[in-house]
């Protein structure tokens, strides 16, 4: 519900983690330091890649060690992130 719109992914069928889909140009590394800030982390995709340099944006999730609750706040301090480096990109595209 936090990232419908701005993120695509796939409910795994098992397993500990999620990989999340972002809009191109998204930088997943200036958003990890965002979110950092605010109490979230997670993996920035490009480190799960052999050829990082022509990775799409992507983040990996863990919710291993998370309460339902932790895990929906860290979703919607990401998904407004997202939302505001969406507007920002909109807003530089108009320009």
């Amino acid at each position: 519900r936090h990232l419908t719109g701005l993120a695509d992914w796939d409910l795994p069928p098992g397993g500990l983690f999620f990989w999340v889909r972002l809009a191109e140009g998204t930088d997943p590394d200036a958003l990890l330091v965002l979110a950092a800030e605010r109490g979230v982390l997670f993996t920035p995709g490009h480190h799960f890649m052999a050829d990082p340099s022509g990775a799409a944006p992507a983040l990996r999730l863990n919710f291993s060690n998370a309460s339902e609750e932790e895990a929906d706040r860290g979703l919607a301090i990401l998904g407004e992130l997202l939302r505001v480096a969406a507007s920002r990109a909109a807003k530089v595209q108009a320009a």
